[in-house]
């Protein structure tokens, strides 16, 4: 690439984002939006903010759902531009890490670093990160963890304090933001094996001991004070872990085949609780270690790729394979993750371009126009809660809780019968289902009927 070009590269890549997101600012609230935002007064004004700290869970998020919530007056159209912008940045934070992964500067390098950036902007699943509203909490804590490693590279290589501390100030401020952040020290082990492959791991881990500090001080002090405890504890009780192992072994899958564009986004997917191994689970498990092994074998012979597999195994780590969660898995878990899968492509596509530019360039540009296309289309369905919910449905039709918040939709919208209907189907799947039960005014089925879940829709 032409030091030109490479000059425009930010611009490119924001021209990017402008376009595949253009239809995102016309979009609404939805789900969780009005539970964390919109009725949510601890956002609504400083007093009550304030009032928060030290006590409640991710102050550094609410601050940023404060700010959007008083700069556009309760509007979404505020927090869409907050979180397009937290998008953008992450884009071209991927792109400048990409930089330095895939040195020296020459032009094979500069490719790659714009493919990195251009796959991480455009691919669709990134929109439950970016256009829906409450998915900030992954965005912005992508934006803080990036930051932080690009700072630490800038102190490796001018050993300036500054950027030390600016890198540590951002973990802070991912780890205020979500919790997967407190990972963040193994990744810059990782990172410094990359890039510094001669230096001893006493001497890393001596140079990381203020960033040791931030998750010892979390258990220590925040822990006790907020409600990160009960957090936790609800977290590992949620289900017995050997069951979160199997069921998140079937998820990684689903999670694979949606990077890999082999099914739509899916705001509420219907994944299953596994109890019980089978054959499925085993050749589910067969896939997954023989893609790692064959990962392994790559790295070998080239590091970056190594680095590059060793992210997005360690970013989902703390969201998807340790801690049980409410929701088997969501799109949404791949936002950090994918920056190491468009590091690895874009250095593949950079390699296949300088050999074959004939075929490889109409390629590259085949996949983002797809890539874009797919996440204009995704980002059309956040227009409406309806909208919304009819494309969850297409992909999750057997699910009573996409009917129910289907039908709460129906009857925000006035069409009362049509939100009937919805509360019927979800009961037809789930007679024991609380929330639709109680939005067709029908008592609990049972004395001993559980609560609806968080984040259901009561009318």
């Amino acid at each position: 690439m032409p030091p030109l070009a490479e000059r425009h590269a930010p611009g490119l890549l924001a021209a990017l984002v402008a376009l595949a997101y253009a239809g995102s600012w016309g979009g609404a609230f939805q789900y969780d939006d009005f539970k964390v935002i919109v009725d949510n007064p601890v956002v609504h004004s400083w007093a009550a903010l304030s009032a928060d700290f030290g006590h409640g869970l991710r102050p550094v998020l609410k601050l940023s759902y404060w700010f959007s919530w008083v700069t556009g007056g309760g509007s979404p159209l505020a927090f869409h531009a907050f979180n397009l912008a937290v998008h953008l940045g992450n884009v071209l934070l991927v792109w400048a890490l990409a930089r330095r992964i895939h040195g020296p500067d020459d032009a094979e390098a500069a490719r790659a670093a714009l493919l990195a950036g251009a796959i991480f902007a455009l691919h669709p699943l990134q929109t439950e990160a970016v256009t829906y509203l409450c998915g900030r909490s992954t965005s912005l804590m992508s934006l803080f963890c990036l930051a932080a490693l690009l700072c630490w590279d800038h102190y490796l290589a001018g050993r300036r304090l500054r950027d030390a501390v600016l890198a540590w100030l951002a973990f802070a401020a991912a780890a205020g933001t979500k919790e997967p952040a407190l990972a963040l020290p193994v990744v810059l082990l990782l990172w410094e094996s990359l890039r510094r492959p001669g230096d001893g791991w006493r001497a890393r881990l001596l140079r990381h001991a203020p960033f040791w500090l931030l998750p010892s001080a979390a258990l220590l002090v925040a822990v006790p004070r907020t409600g990160y405890a009960e957090f936790a504890i609800a977290s590992l009780t949620e289900r017995p872990l050997w069951h979160n192992a199997m069921s998140q072994i079937h998820a990684l899958v689903w999670l694979l085949r949606g990077l890999l564009l082999l099914r739509a986004p899916n705001f509420d997917p219907d994944l299953p609780v596994i109890d019980r191994a089978g054959a499925a689970l085993f050749a589910e498990a067969g896939l997954l270690l023989a893609l790692l092994g064959t990962g392994l074998a790559v790295a070998r012979r080239r590091p970056w790729l190594g680095f590059c597999l060793a992210w997005v195994v360690l970013q989902f780590l703390p969201t998807n394979s340790l801690m049980p969660r409410l929701d088997v898995a969501n799109d949404r878990q791949w936002y950090l993750p994918l920056a190491g899968v468009a590091w690895a492509a874009g250095g593949m596509l950079a390699r296949w371009t300088a050999s074959r530019a004939a075929l490889a360039w109409p390629a590259a540009a085949a996949l983002l126009l797809v890539l874009g296309l797919s996440t204009a289309q995704r980002n059309a369905d956040y227009r409406s809660e309806i909208r919304l919910w009819q494309a969850t449905l297409e992909q999750s039709p057997h699910k009573a809780r996409a009917w129910n918040n289907y039908g709460v939709a129906l009857r925000m919208a006035g069409r009362v019968p049509e939100a009937r209907a919805a509360y019927a189907r979800a009961l037809e799947l789930d007679p024991g289902f609380a929330a639709a039960r109680q939005n067709l005014g029908l008592p609990p089925q049972l004395p001993s009927s559980s609560p609806p879940a968080a984040g259901m829709h009561i009318q």
